[in-house]
């Protein structure tokens, strides 16, 4: 990890070394975990998703009837797909929008968790050649 964030910043060992060697005072150390509160954005947005999900099944009663016969014989989907006899325009457009909006937010809480590990901080190391676009794609 290193005494220096990426931005060059001291981190709190720095001082704690520093104060040592110049015989000053040792500062307290902070208890606890700095933890960034962005993470609880991926569960809430993920909730709000089943939320809006389970309405539609709930109280749009063609939803609710489509999606019980797809997931009640799985193989004749795509032939209802296909002929859309069963899926309104709206309806399609919001599932589509839901699956497509909760892969994205998969794959960016991944990605957010992964950032934190230093083999993945070595392969965006390896990947992209320059400080800021690391940096860039590290904060995504």
């Amino acid at each position: 990890d290193g005494i220096y964030t990426i931005d060059r910043n001291p981190k709190q060992s720095v001082q704690f070394v520093e104060r040592m060697f110049k015989n000053q005072e040792s500062p307290k150390i902070l208890e606890g975990e700095n933890k960034n509160e962005i993470s609880n954005l991926f569960i809430i947005i993920g909730v709000i998703f089943n939320i809006i999900f389970i309405f539609l099944v709930t109280q749009v009663k063609k939803f609710r009837q489509s999606f019980l016969k797809c997931l009640y014989a799985p193989k004749n989907f795509f032939l209802f797909a296909s002929e859309q006899l069963i899926i309104p325009n709206l309806l399609n457009f919001t599932v589509c929008i839901l699956i497509s909006a909760g892969i994205g937010l998969f794959w960016s809480s991944v990605i957010y968790y992964y950032k934190e590990i230093e083999l993945f901080d070595l392969f965006l190391s390896n990947v992209f050649g320059s400080d800021n676009t690391k940096i860039f794609f590290s904060f995504l």
